[in-house]
Protein backbone atom coordinates (compact mmCIF):
# COMPACT_ATOMS: atom_id res chain seq x y z
CA UNK A 1 0.00 0.00 0.00
CA UNK A 2 3.09 2.25 0.58
CA UNK A 3 4.31 1.63 -2.49
CA UNK A 4 1.17 2.24 -4.06
CA UNK A 5 1.04 6.30 -2.20
CA UNK A 6 4.56 6.49 -3.08
CA UNK A 7 4.29 6.09 -6.26
CA UNK A 8 1.30 8.80 -6.55
CA UNK A 9 2.94 11.22 -4.99
CA UNK A 10 5.87 10.84 -6.98
CA UNK A 11 3.92 11.30 -10.17
CA UNK A 12 2.14 13.83 -8.77
CA UNK A 13 5.16 15.89 -7.97
CA UNK A 14 6.39 14.99 -11.54
CA UNK A 15 3.12 16.91 -12.90
CA UNK A 16 4.27 19.97 -10.94
CA UNK A 17 7.94 19.63 -11.92
CA UNK A 18 7.00 19.83 -15.43
CA UNK A 19 4.75 22.30 -15.20
CA UNK A 20 7.07 24.61 -13.26
CA UNK A 21 10.28 24.23 -15.46
CA UNK A 22 8.63 23.87 -19.10
CA UNK A 23 6.65 27.36 -18.03
CA UNK A 24 8.73 29.43 -15.55
CA UNK A 25 8.81 32.93 -17.10
CA UNK A 26 6.41 32.66 -19.73
CA UNK A 27 3.71 34.20 -17.69
CA UNK A 28 5.25 37.81 -17.96
CA UNK A 29 5.61 37.00 -21.69
CA UNK A 30 2.26 35.26 -22.23
CA UNK A 31 -0.80 36.95 -20.87
CA UNK A 32 -3.41 34.30 -21.50
CA UNK A 33 -2.55 30.42 -21.36
CA UNK A 34 -4.03 27.81 -23.87
CA UNK A 35 -5.78 25.78 -21.39
CA UNK A 36 -7.42 23.60 -22.85
CA UNK A 37 -7.48 22.13 -26.62
CA UNK A 38 -10.23 20.29 -28.44
CA UNK A 39 -9.79 18.34 -32.40
CA UNK A 40 -13.05 20.52 -33.66
CA UNK A 41 -12.47 23.96 -32.31
CA UNK A 42 -9.02 23.75 -31.47
CA UNK A 43 -7.94 26.04 -28.48
CA UNK A 44 -11.21 26.20 -26.70
CA UNK A 45 -10.21 27.23 -23.11
CA UNK A 46 -7.41 30.51 -22.23
CA UNK A 47 -6.72 31.63 -18.93
CA UNK A 48 -3.85 32.49 -16.61
CA UNK A 49 -0.83 31.53 -15.44
CA UNK A 50 -1.97 29.71 -12.46
CA UNK A 51 -4.94 27.84 -14.36
CA UNK A 52 -2.41 25.17 -15.65
CA UNK A 53 -1.64 24.20 -12.03
CA UNK A 54 -5.29 23.26 -11.61
CA UNK A 55 -4.69 19.76 -12.46
CA UNK A 56 -1.74 18.71 -10.18
CA UNK A 57 -3.53 20.49 -7.43
CA UNK A 58 -6.64 18.41 -7.65
CA UNK A 59 -4.53 15.47 -8.03
CA UNK A 60 -2.87 16.24 -4.73
CA UNK A 61 -6.17 16.69 -2.94
CA UNK A 62 -7.12 13.23 -4.71
CA UNK A 63 -4.45 11.47 -3.47
CA UNK A 64 -5.00 13.19 0.27
CA UNK A 65 -8.40 12.19 -0.24
CA UNK A 66 -7.64 9.11 -1.33
CA UNK A 67 -4.46 7.98 1.93
CA UNK A 68 -6.83 8.85 4.37
CA UNK A 69 -9.71 7.00 2.54
CA UNK A 70 -7.21 3.69 1.97
CA UNK A 71 -6.01 3.85 5.32
CA UNK A 72 -9.59 3.84 6.71
CA UNK A 73 -10.45 0.52 4.87
CA UNK A 74 -7.00 -0.96 5.40
CA UNK A 75 -7.86 -2.81 8.92
CA UNK A 76 -11.39 -3.34 7.34
CA UNK A 77 -11.43 -4.86 4.62
CA UNK A 78 -7.70 -4.86 2.64
CA UNK A 79 -8.83 -5.22 -0.88
CA UNK A 80 -10.95 -1.99 -0.72
CA UNK A 81 -7.53 -0.24 0.07
CA UNK A 82 -5.73 -1.59 -2.45
CA UNK A 83 -8.12 -0.81 -5.29
CA UNK A 84 -8.36 2.49 -3.96
CA UNK A 85 -4.31 2.37 -4.23
CA UNK A 86 -4.17 1.45 -7.89
CA UNK A 87 -7.24 4.25 -8.58
CA UNK A 88 -4.70 6.48 -7.45
CA UNK A 89 -1.60 6.22 -9.39
CA UNK A 90 -3.74 6.07 -12.79
CA UNK A 91 -5.58 9.26 -12.08
CA UNK A 92 -2.24 11.14 -11.08
CA UNK A 93 -0.98 8.92 -14.30
CA UNK A 94 -3.96 11.10 -16.52
CA UNK A 95 -2.86 14.01 -14.62
CA UNK A 96 0.29 13.41 -15.55
CA UNK A 97 -0.62 13.19 -19.21
CA UNK A 98 -2.64 16.28 -19.03
CA UNK A 99 0.36 18.11 -17.60
CA UNK A 100 2.25 17.23 -20.67
CA UNK A 101 -0.29 17.91 -23.34
CA UNK A 102 -0.72 22.03 -21.52
CA UNK A 103 3.12 22.21 -21.82
CA UNK A 104 3.06 20.86 -25.40
CA UNK A 105 0.46 22.99 -26.35
CA UNK A 106 1.76 26.41 -24.88
CA UNK A 107 5.77 25.60 -25.28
Amino acid sequence: MVVLFATALAINLASWTLLLVRTWGLGADVPQFALHYTIYFGVDRLGPWWQIFRGPFSGFIILLGNTLLAGWFFSRERLWSLVIGVVTVLLEVLILLGSMLVVLLNV
